[in-house]
């Protein structure tokens, strides 16, 4: 009959270790997982930041496109005055010239009104050089333009290849995807903005070249 109890006691006290070994290793396993938690909390937390971040950087890339825009508009307009100005100046010149055949008094006068429009010219090819450097700044500022959009897109990569590794955060890379096709029209506003500067180049060479005949009146 002691057997039987000392047998019962200890069969209740190896269910009271087995009990206590399964709370052990449920704490220990809840623990782990509020532990694996917080982690994935911290790289969401991180990955909103960075998100936050790169839209920032979006809305200055804008307020720049922005200013470049009005700059080159600026740049075309003052381009389009200065060659409405030299076209009436040659038209006042070859007038001048024509009249010039006339008495010497009066040819004397013109070849004052002559010179005067020469000197004018001159002035214009200063205007003309001035164009040319603010081409040349603009130039300056598209590449900058295209290292920061360079910079953003390998940025893009990273947070992608992070997003992928979160299943359950895929609206994240839908993001994401818009704010590549958003980079890529800013490349081809870029491109698009090359092809005006070239354009630009090419009426200032022309119109240079045309005053050239005039330089030697």
């Amino acid at each position: 009959m002691f057997d039987d109890c000392d047998e019962q006691n200890t069969l209740v006290q190896r269910c009271k270790d087995i009990e206590k070994q399964n709370k052990q290793k449920k704490r220990e396993a809840l623990e782990h997982l509020q532990k694996d938690l917080a982690e994935e909390k911290k790289k969401i937390q991180d990955l909103e930041k960075e998100k936050k971040d790169i839209e920032k950087k979006y809305r200055v890339l804008g307020d720049k496109n922005l200013k470049l825009d009005n700059e080159i508009a600026d740049l075309s307009e003052k381009l389009s005055q200065a060659e409405m100005t030299i076209k009436k100046n040659n038209t006042q010149i070859g007038n001048l010239t024509a009249a010039s055949n006339k008495s010497e008094k009066e040819k004397n006068d013109q070849l004052k009104h002559a010179n005067s429009w020469k000197e004018k010219y001159n002035e214009r090819l200063k205007q003309i050089d001035s164009l040319e450097k603010e081409n040349n700044k603009q130039i300056q500022q598209i590449n900058a333009h295209k290292g920061e959009i360079e910079q953003l897109l390998r940025q893009i990569n990273n947070l992608k290849t992070q997003i992928s590794d979160l299943y359950k955060y895929k609206e994240e890379q839908k993001k994401l995807t818009n704010q590549i096709n958003k980079l890529y029209q800013s490349q081809h506003k870029i491109i698009q903005l090359e092809t005006q500067f070239n354009d630009t180049k090419t009426k200032l060479y022309d119109y240079v070249m045309q005053n050239e005949k005039y330089k030697n009146y």
